[in-house]
């Protein structure tokens, strides 16, 4: 007795004998089309029963397309998407409102002594000096923020309240305008606007 199995990618002779030339011709269209797909596609143990073992796990997954010679994110032309703000006044959410009302009232603090150093009236110094008092404000409202416990603040207020020395760069460092706005003071007695 032979145990050699059948092709399965045949057509058994009992069933060839009933079919039709057009159901013949259609079934070998078919198994043209699953061979070509099995030679095309790599057994590995995502898509056959191959234990995960055969696989090294650090092995990586085989590029699928080529790398784009853009960059990511939004390219030239392309719209902007952004997400609206909803003003304070429109919040149901009393204790959100109550936060937003007092970092605004906050940023409002800030601009002004920005505005004030970048025109001219205070130095840069003082300008440092104004800021920290705002900085302890605005800390001290996202911390609160992040306390509260109310889930529409809670995530925002963290992630802002982590990062919070990035919000004050500007204050730490001299962008190149300022440092060229202060060269000309020094040189040529010329303030810049």
């Amino acid at each position: 007795m032979s145990s050699a199995k059948p092709d399965p990618l045949t057509i058994p002779p009992k069933l060839e004998v009933e079919m039709t030339p057009a159901v013949r011709a259609f079934v070998e269209s078919l198994l043209e089309r699953i061979r070509k797909l099995e030679a095309k596609g790599g057994v590995s143990p995502q898509n056959s029963s191959l234990p995960p073992s055969t696989q090294h796990p650090h092995a990586r997954p085989p590029r699928g397309k080529r790398k784009s010679k853009r960059k990511r994110g939004g390219q030239p032309g392309h719209p902007k998407h952004q997400r609206p703000l909803i003003p304070v006044e429109n919040c149901d959410d009393n204790q959100a409102k109550r936060l937003g009302y007092d970092l605004r009232r906050a940023t409002r603090k800030l601009f002004e002594h920005w505005a004030n150093y970048r025109d001219g009236p205070i130095s840069r110094a003082a300008f440092v000096r104004r800021m920290a008092p705002v900085r302890r404000e605005v800390e001290r409202l996202l911390l609160r923020g992040v306390q509260s416990g109310n889930a529409s603040l809670v995530g925002m207020c963290r992630e802002l309240h982590e990062h919070r020395a990035w919000l004050w760069t500007f204050v730490r460092q001299e962008g190149r305008k300022e440092r060229r706005r202060k060269t000309n003071r020094i040189l040529y007695g010329i303030s810049e606007k």
